[in-house]
């Protein structure tokens, strides 16, 4: 379950947020972090699994 995914429309409403807001809502996650726990899931994955990505 990714957070904010650090693509171009993520970072433009990322930007807009107040300081406050930016720290509760945490790091964007960088889009080739998430294709590659997709692809691990894809060959290495069970079903209904949930994985946590933090930056």
């Amino acid at each position: 379950m990714p957070g904010w995914i650090g693509l171009d429309r993520a970072h433009r409403q990322f930007a807009a947020l107040s300081p406050e807001q930016q720290r509760a809502a945490g790091p964007l996650i960088p889009p080739q972090e998430v294709a590659d726990r997709v692809l691990h899931l894809l060959d290495h994955g069970h079903a209904g699994e949930i994985i946590e990505l933090l930056e």
